[in-house]
């Protein structure tokens, strides 16, 4: 039996602040990616079957927060994928892939001077923002 550490309350308090969770499927224009270093028949490899994170440093995430906190979404969003036909084959057709992406540090109120999720062109920057990291 392994024992669990017992965390201390600074370790458990969540941050706080209005943070907008959505979830939305792109339809308008759909994106082609390209998964790499990949076994030479096309098929995943292990790297495709867990969660990929796009942080390459901590101080990413802590600056990320610092800005959401400010009501400026994150320039450099925290960025989770996974990839779930590369563990079930039957959610996408033949040689094609289904990927979900959780992103963090969007606040629900943004700072008017910065922009506004109601401007279509602010929400579409962000958007190409999070595809250009991936």
């Amino acid at each position: 039996i392994q024992r669990m550490a017992i965390l201390t309350p600074q370790h458990t308090t969540l941050p706080r602040g209005p943070f907008l969770c959505f979830s939305r499927q792109l339809t308008s224009a759909s994106r082609n990616f390209a998964c790499a270093p990949s076994p030479a028949d096309g098929s995943p490899g292990p790297q495709h079957r867990g969660t990929v994170h796009f942080e390459s440093n901590m101080g990413e995430i802590h600056e990320a927060y610092r800005e959401a906190i400010r009501g400026v979404p994150a320039s450099r969003p925290v960025i989770e994928m996974t990839i779930p036909s590369s563990l079930d084959d039957s959610i996408a057709p033949p040689g094609k892939h289904v990927c979900q992406i959780f992103v963090q540090y969007a606040p629900y109120e943004v700072d008017p001077k910065v922009g506004s999720w109601a401007d279509p062109d602010f929400k579409q920057g962000f958007a190409d923002r999070v595809i250009g990291i991936i």
